[in-house]
């Protein structure tokens, strides 16, 4: 008998509850929220991401550090009941693999024989996740590529789903579009994306300061790494100009309380499924 899956929440309370703050949060940094708003940071105004985090995971070569998501098969059900449906042996990328919290969880939750193609931007994240006991070499393919600038590892039509999971905040805003073309040619015909990052007004965007504000919603961090919060009407137009059809697109809202201190926490995530758009006939 399988394990109970844990409760998972995402519905804990209303967007417009964080609202009031966040829009008095964007008038100090003269940022105005619209669905045209895409993050059109330029490379040039951006140092590449590469070095920031390769030193992210030497900072924090522990795996303890980051904590396994097991949530995610549930919020992306739809695409876990494709994978499992499948006929054949199936075959997952994930994009900013990290040291596998992402990973494991999910193929934990897959067939038995799904193979993985994982990419980091980061060494050192691929050394990690190459050193975790779950770690097969014979169905996880593990490569260090930055998704900006990098062809993908794997021929086109090949992956039946890829996830990307907290990873397009990480890279500069100007190649959000090209990251997920680069993506869907990867895909097979009936091939899915399942997307979960930063959404608008999330605790954590709230808390940078007016100097670590880089353009639109996306900030710098201390140590240098990047850090984007997605507009929900945004990040849908932007899945459609990829080129995918959406199959479920909201935000993810969870309130966490810090059992030590009973604070709460007011969490905003983007949360996005799509599937690869059908070829228009002539």
């Amino acid at each position: 008998m399988q394990p109970a899956q844990p409760a998972y929440f995402d519905a804990d309370f209303e967007f417009s509850e964080l609202e009031v703050d966040g829009c008095d949060f964007l008038s100090t940094l003269n940022v105005q929220v619209s669905s045209s708003t895409t993050n059109s940071l330029s490379s040039s105004a951006s140092p590449p991401p590469g070095p920031a985090w390769t030193k992210f995971h030497s900072d924090h070569s522990s795996a303890k550090f980051f904590r396994p998501k097991r949530y995610l098969p549930q919020s992306f059900s739809a695409a876990i009941d494709h994978l499992c449906g499948l006929s054949a042996s199936p075959v997952i990328l994930e994009v900013g693999s990290g040291a596998g919290a992402a990973l494991f969880p999910l193929l934990k939750s897959l067939p038995a024989s799904t193979s993985a193609v994982a990419i980091d931007i980061a060494p050192t994240a691929i050394d990690l996740l190459r050193s975790q006991p779950k770690f097969d070499a014979s169905l996880i393919a593990a490569h260090v590529c930055d998704i900006c600038v990098d062809d993908l590892p794997t021929p086109p039509n090949t992956i039946d789903v890829a996830f990307l999971v907290f990873c397009l905040s990480a890279v500069p805003p100007s190649t959000f579009l090209s990251t997920l073309i680069k993506i869907r040619n990867v895909l097979k015909p009936d091939g899915m994306i399942c997307f979960r990052d930063y959404g608008l007004y999330d605790m954590t965007m709230l808390r940078f300061k007016p100097f670590q504000h880089v353009v639109d919603f996306t900030f710098r961090r201390g140590d240098g790494t990047l850090s984007s919060f997605f507009e929900l009407e945004a990040t849908k137009a932007l899945f459609v100009e990829a080129g995918f059809d959406l199959v479920e697109a909201k935000y993810a809202l969870v309130k966490n309380v810090n059992k030590k201190t009973g604070q709460c926490m007011r969490r905003c995530f983007t949360s996005v499924v799509a599937k690869v758009k059908p070829p228009q006939n002539c």
